[in-house]
């Protein structure tokens, strides 16, 4: 079986707009991905909710969320902007994207601000139901 992953993504440049990236595992640690989905743009207390959950720091997470970790290929740039890379927010925890992934990050969701420090190892999300074995 291929294993696959559902992240939610939000766009750098148009803050309403988000996107579903799903990750697959072709091969062990190496994780690409494969699809880019828009969505409808998160109404505001959608936002305000997340932040609520404690998705930032010291989080801990529901049973349903899987985590990946190993190298992370964003093959597919964000159907809405084209920027080609990930920024994981170290405040609110939401993912979006970056045109370089390096220099300053401005988060669209929590509005913070700072400087990208290291690069993307690990994700967290749902299962994809989009799961199917693996090619030979």
């Amino acid at each position: 079986m291929t294993n696959r992953i559902d992240v939610t993504v939000f766009c750098s440049r148009k803050s309403k707009q988000r996107f579903l990236s799903t990750f697959e595992e072709q091969q062990p640690g190496a994780w690409h991905c494969i699809k880019n989905l828009p969505l409808e743009p998160a109404p505001l207390m959608e936002k305000l909710k997340f932040k609520l959950r404690g998705q930032g720091r010291g989080a801990t997470q529901s049973p349903s969320l899987n985590s990946i970790s190993g190298d992370l290929f964003y093959d597919l740039p964000c159907p809405f902007c084209e920027n080609a890379c990930l920024v994981h927010c170290g405040s609110c925890g939401s993912l979006s994207c970056h045109p370089t992934a390096s220099g300053e990050f401005h988060c669209p969701v929590c509005k913070r601000c700072g400087v990208i420090n290291s690069e993307l190892r690990d994700l967290s999300g749902k299962t994809s139901k989009y799961q199917g074995r693996r090619k030979q």
